[in-house]
């Protein structure tokens, strides 16, 4: 027979667990929102950066460089969301990184063209909007 001093203990840590875990599941749609929002904008920048490179054939390792940091900000904003598209996101932050070890025959491979990219973000505020 368990002692009451034990059960109680048992019990508060039972208690405590399920306020933790409420409290996560409400934070989740705001984790999921702020996932999304960095996925567009990782999305946007680098369509901005295609078009600049339609204009002008040069590229700018600047722009490169802040578009791996924004692809990165969207790998890890899904982490704790999404862990299957977390990887693709932290994929396209390393082409932008380093560019040269990047073929488009590798990002077609990967499935990490922007094309790709831009249809998954749409699944995802689809089935984001389902869930309102």
């Amino acid at each position: 027979m368990t002692d009451p001093i034990t059960a109680l203990t048992a019990l508060n840590q039972l208690r405590l667990w399920l306020i933790d875990w409420s409290s996560s599941r409400k934070k989740k749609p705001e984790r999921e929102r702020q996932a999304i929002e960095a996925l567009l904008d990782a999305l946007t920048k680098t369509r901005n950066h295609l078009g600049d490179l339609d204009v002008r054939a040069e590229k700018d390792r600047a722009t490169e460089k802040e578009l791996a940091k924004a692809w990165e900000a969207a790998a890890l904003a899904f982490n704790g969301t999404r862990h299957d598209v977390a990887p693709l996101f932290l994929l396209k932050s390393e082409a932008w990184s380093r560019p040269k070890l990047w073929s488009d025959e590798r990002v077609r491979a990967e499935g990490i063209t922007i094309e790709e990219i831009s249809n998954l973000a749409r699944r995802l505020l689809a089935k984001r909007k389902l869930k309102r």
